[in-house]
């Protein structure tokens, strides 16, 4: 069996800042520091308590740019959307923090599927599994 990490609600897939912190720091294998874009002074503060914090806005880099940054090194932010879903350090947290794992609009679960062959599909945000085996296909025999 493979595990495959999807969003079971409307919304769409997101990692709490509390995941995404444990997931970089355990992939990279180093302290990640969470800063939080201020859209009115337009720039970065750190992010103290990432217990707490459950903004979207938060931005993830291996530098401590101190307590407030005007500019973030782009280069050495990451995104949650190139983590590939059966990622093991992924399916581990979230199998881990449960409902904690969750981004704002997201209900994150973990499925378990026979194949190591798979894709996503979403609808609003709302994800299913898509397997080879779970495909009707429809073959156009030659005559």
């Amino acid at each position: 069996m493979y595990k495959v990490v999807t969003n079971r609600c409307y919304g769409g897939f997101g990692l709490s800042p509390k995941a995404e912190k444990l997931y970089w720091e355990r992939k990279l294998g180093k302290e990640v520091f969470a800063y939080e874009f201020n859209c009115e002074k337009s720039n970065y503060k750190k992010v103290t308590d990432i217990e707490r914090t459950r903004n979207w806005n938060v931005y993830f880099t291996t530098k401590d740019l101190g307590d407030v940054a005007e500019d973030f090194p782009l280069n050495e932010s990451f995104c949650i959307h190139d983590i590939p879903r059966h990622d093991p350090v992924l399916v581990n947290i979230v199998e881990e923090l449960k409902e904690e794992a969750n981004g704002e609009c997201a209900k994150l679960v973990v499925a378990e599927i026979e194949t190591p062959m798979y894709r996503i599909e979403d609808y609003d945000g709302m994800e299913s599994i898509q397997t080879p085996e779970a495909i009707d296909w429809i073959v156009i025999e030659k005559k």
